[in-house]
């Protein structure tokens, strides 16, 4: 799945925090997946001024391809029907609601 960095970034904030040793396990390797490699700042052109991280959007385009398996995705897809239901959406989850559910 093609993700870019503002969605790889919100995605990590979506997953579960505390669950089952499986599921942290799951969540791990998501994770590990979403962060950015050395090859990527560097194409990306990825500056970190204290709290702010800018990179070239132009670069990020559609994304980068994330490998996220059919466990992982139920995870995604879970948290983001309880955050759906709780009325805990906010407009960065739009575009990953879309990807994962669908709209």
């Amino acid at each position: 799945m093609k993700l870019t960095v503002p969605e790889r970034y919100v995605l990590q904030g979506v997953l579960p925090a505390e669950s089952s040793f499986v599921t942290m396990r799951l969540v791990k390797n998501l994770r590990d997946a979403l962060a950015l490699e050395e090859d990527e700042i560097k194409r990306l052109g990825v500056v970190i001024k204290g709290d702010q991280i800018t990179w070239n959007a132009e670069v990020d385009g559609e994304g980068t391809e994330i490998q996220v398996g059919e466990l992982a995705g139920t995870i995604v897809r879970d948290a983001l029907r309880q955050m759906d239901k709780s009325n805990k959406l906010t407009v960065q989850h739009l575009t990953l609601y879309e990807k994962f559910l669908g709209a």
